[in-house]
């Protein structure tokens, strides 16, 4: 999941802006910032605010989710596995994101520029919890209240016909 930052198109200040972003971490310990892109969903949505604090390379764990600096810029994803006997002598990270079906390529312990402490959820996504929440009490009000002995009965009906062969709904 990239953060949000200048257009590619821009290179030269997009590596500025990158190297201001990960020094203004490794100075103040954390920044919170407001990711983009799907990768990492179902865990963190486009719009969630989340906390990153820089974190010692020995401190990372396969499931920490990482900010990563890139050539494409700098990425939210969750380590999968640290490779601590690197020939080179520096930890190797390896990652993937949650909605990404191919891990990423390895990268150096040292292009970790921190560690996600917590996510905040955006208001968009609040909302769409409170309405299935809803949706989810209606329901089992539905099956369990007298009137919905009624539903039941009608539904029932329905699909035992469609498992009948019959020609129900």
């Amino acid at each position: 999941m990239e953060t949000r930052h200048p257009a590619p198109e821009d290179a030269a200040f997009d590596e500025e802006v990158v190297d201001l972003l990960v020094e203004t971490l490794r100075k103040k310990g954390t920044l919170a910032l407001t990711p983009s892109g799907w990768s990492m969903f179902p865990v963190i949505f486009p719009g969630d605010s989340v906390l990153i604090s820089a974190c010692p390379t020995e401190g990372l764990r396969p499931g920490d989710v990482v900010w990563i600096r890139r050539r494409r810029g700098l990425t939210l994803h969750r380590v999968y596995r640290v490779a601590r006997d690197a020939p080179a002598g520096e930890a190797l990270v390896f990652t993937k994101g949650d909605g990404n079906l191919q891990p990423d390529a390895p990268v150096r312990a040292g292009d970790v520029a921190g560690k996600v402490v917590s996510c905040g959820r955006s208001a968009a996504r609040r909302l769409l919890w409170r309405v299935s929440d809803a949706a989810m009490n209606c329901l089992i009000l539905a099956l369990v209240s007298p009137a919905g002995r009624r539903v039941r009965a009608i539904l029932k009906g329905r699909f035992r016909d469609c498992f009948s062969g019959g020609h129900g709904l």
